[in-house]
């Protein structure tokens, strides 16, 4: 193992709540993209990454349903630096290669070609809110980018159910990169309905943002931090054998004995997941999860996790309950079954196994250690959560029918901003 598992606590982003002038409406907020310098894991050297605000991932936006939220993207990223993430494509290995010969199970180059073009790239970049309903005009539209020193402004209804969204970078060309640099975080909605089921709330909600990375290393073979974007000319999806939370290599998380509700979001580049809990005995617990939620929303009813693991597909989100009242004193594990690239296939590995054939040389993900004392939690996870009405947001248009969302207002143009004749066109 190159690096100690579960060592690191767990990150939780910090929360921005969008700011509202009663002179004046939309409420409104300023993010920043800034560069910055973090440690994945504590056994690593600093790793240069590209950030909102300078934390990996961005901070958590958390807005209510039917909130006009005008958001100014400010691109301060610096231009003479380097790009933080070196782009490689390695050579492919023999047909009979043993798994550690798989380029993507290793840390470092290998043998193959650095992409100068990568290596070359500017900070360029716009943001896209993943799962919002929003005008086309500020829809993140990947040539529509702010160079650094220039802002874009999106404007934002939310004019949808409570829900777990993502903001990320959206450049044409280079998302997977400037992704992969750090250019992700979470949005969340809450409305009414949600609220009145009383479910875990503060810290006892958690967000997971969970990411594969790869890392370079030096001649030696020892781990400098970079952040390695390493593929393979027939295996050309990006596959690393580090898995990240929040920031954070392999991370642990001490939970009380009771309930948390868990926003999980995959944000890997083209890693699906199919998650498993484990006790401390390698037997799986996820019965002590139930699936309150997904990409929409709420779900109607709560439903368990099949036993072979929840699966996560890139951009997945989860919304999950989990139960640790059963597990005082313990640590559980949540791993990862999933190999790559991902067909559906069950594991042919116990769960927590590593399955390098299949680019999955480490399967944890992190780490959760359960308090020994007793907590009097005495929620009780409703049979009916949510009640909704399928979705009827077609319009009849010129050439036929056409999905939309509500029209946010148009607001001032900042500089970067598409320009009224190409917000005209995508109406």
């Amino acid at each position: 193992m190159p690096l100690t598992r579960f060592k690191d606590r767990l990150r939780v982003p910090p929360v921005l709540r969008p700011t509202c002038d009663r002179q004046r409406s939309p409420a409104t907020l300023a993010v920043h993209m800034v560069a910055h310098r973090v440690r994945l894991h504590s056994e690593l050297p600093p790793t240069d990454v590209w950030t909102y605000e300078g934390h990996l991932p961005g901070p958590t936006i958390e807005v209510r349903r039917g909130q006009h939220v005008r958001v100014e993207w400010i691109n301060a990223l610096p231009v003479r630096r380097p790009y933080p993430v070196t782009a490689f494509t390695a050579e492919d290995p023999a047909a009979d290669a043993a798994p550690d010969q798989i380029p993507q199970n290793l840390p470092g180059r290998g043998r193959g070609r650095v992409n100068e073009a990568v290596a070359a790239l500017r900070p360029w970049t716009v943001v896209h809110l993943h799962g919002g309903r929003v005008a086309a005009g500020y829809d993140g539209w990947t040539e529509n980018g702010a160079a650094s020193g220039q802002t874009i402004l999106g404007d934002y209804s939310n004019d949808q159910r409570a829900a777990l969204l993502w903001y990320h970078d959206h450049a044409m060309g280079i998302t997977r990169f400037n992704v992969y640099s750090g250019l992700a975080g979470l949005w969340i909605i809450r409305d009414a309905e949600e609220e009145a089921l009383g479910l875990p709330a503060g810290r006892y909600e958690i967000p997971l943002l969970i990411q594969d990375r790869n890392l370079d290393t030096t001649p030696n073979g020892d781990l400098t931090g970079r952040l390695l974007h390493k593929v393979e000319d027939n295996t050309m999806e990006f596959f690393g054998p580090f898995t990240m939370v929040n920031g954070t290599i392999w991370p642990h998380l001490p939970v009380e004995s009771r309930q948390y509700r868990l926003r999980v979001l995959n944000g890997s580049n083209a890693r699906t997941y199919r998650l498993v809990l484990l006790d401390g005995n390698g037997r799986s617990v996820t019965g002590a999860i139930r699936q309150i939620g997904t990409d929409g929303g709420l779900l109607a009813r709560p439903v368990s996790i099949p036993p072979a693991g929840l699966v996560l597909a890139p951009a997945e989100r989860a919304d999950l309950l989990v139960d640790f009242r059963p597990f005082r004193g313990e640590r559980l594990r949540l791993v990862n079954t999933a190999g790559s690239p991902f067909d559906g296939s069950p594991s042919n590995q116990a769960p927590g196994t590593p399955d390098p054939t299949n680019r999955l040389p480490y399967p944890d993900v992190m780490e959760f250690r359960v308090s020994g004392q007793r907590v009097n939690d005495t929620f009780v996870l409703p049979e009916r959560l949510a009640s909704f009405r399928g979705a009827a947001c077609c319009a009849r248009r010129r050439g036929g029918w056409h999905a939309h969302a509500p029209r946010a207002r148009t607001g001032q143009r900042v500089r970067g901003t598409p320009d009224a004749a190409h917000d005209r066109g995508h109406r």
